[in-house]
């Protein structure tokens, strides 16, 4: 039998959770900001941040995204994960995170 519309459910399904990457560049965009990218961001998709200049501002994330910089020495202030739903996660993978003077901590894990 033939069942129009049931061809398309999947594709459909597939479409609703497709992983998205969002780029951050401080140059090109069009995000120019980590945190920027992260507001814009959905559980489940990927935030490519490109090297820069300078270091990133620090960032807080709290929903469950991979944040990945595929080139060396791209450069962040400071990383705080709190509060991610338990049946998310935070994949961090080629960030170099730096102290500066005026931060009291680096990289902070808070639990759910």
């Amino acid at each position: 039998m033939n069942y129009p519309g049931i061809a398309i459910v999947p594709f459909v399904l597939a479409l609703a959770s497709a992983q998205r990457t969002l780029v951050v560049d401080s140059v090109a965009g069009p995000y120019i900001q980590i945190t920027a990218a992260i507001a814009a961001a959905q559980p489940g998709d990927r935030v490519e941040v490109h090297p820069s200049a300078v270091a990133y501002d620090g960032f807080a994330v709290s929903i469950g995204v991979d944040i990945v910089a595929p080139l060396p020495d791209t450069r962040v202030a400071w990383i705080t994960i709190a509060n991610v739903a338990s049946d998310h996660g935070v994949r961090v993978d080629g960030l170099v995170v730096r102290r500066s003077s005026r931060d009291a901590s680096v990289c902070r894990i808070v639990p759910a």
